[in-house]
């Protein structure tokens, strides 16, 4: 078994493994961002954060809205609904991310092969690519 051959038996199987993740997660419209902590000062003029001790961490839902970096405070009883929802969504980004680079990577392996997938034309193998 060749070098090419093992990679194209990887490739294959972390693309259906990827596949069976993602088909296992929902998407979440709405939910297209990150949770950030932050440290923050109030607006009360005496208070202790103003000399250096400010207020958290606080969680905070960071997104683009229009273009523009928006945040939504997440208090106590709103994180818990928001962070599996956007931990999903993450999660689905990454995993496109993942089967697009190991799609590109199997194809040229393919081609290496001299095997075509459904979808592309006959391989031509040029005289210099046989050795």
């Amino acid at each position: 078994m060749t070098y090419d051959n093992i990679l194209l038996e990887t490739y294959t199987e972390n693309i259906q493994e990827l596949e069976l993740e993602q088909a296992g997660l929902t998407y979440y419209p709405g939910y297209d961002g990150e949770i950030v902590e932050k440290f923050v000062t109030c607006n009360r003029p005496t208070c202790p954060c103003h000399r250096g001790y400010p207020h958290g961490p606080n969680k905070y839902f960071r997104h683009r809205e229009g273009g523009r970096w928006k945040e939504l405070y997440l208090g106590k009883k709103i994180i818990g609904d928001y962070l599996p929802k956007v931990e999903s969504n993450n999660r689905i980004r990454e995993i496109d991310r993942e089967l697009t680079d190991l799609r590109s990577k199997l194809s040229a392996v393919k081609r290496r092969l001299g095997l075509r997938d459904k979808n592309d034309a006959p391989v031509q193998m040029r005289n210099d690519e046989l050795d």
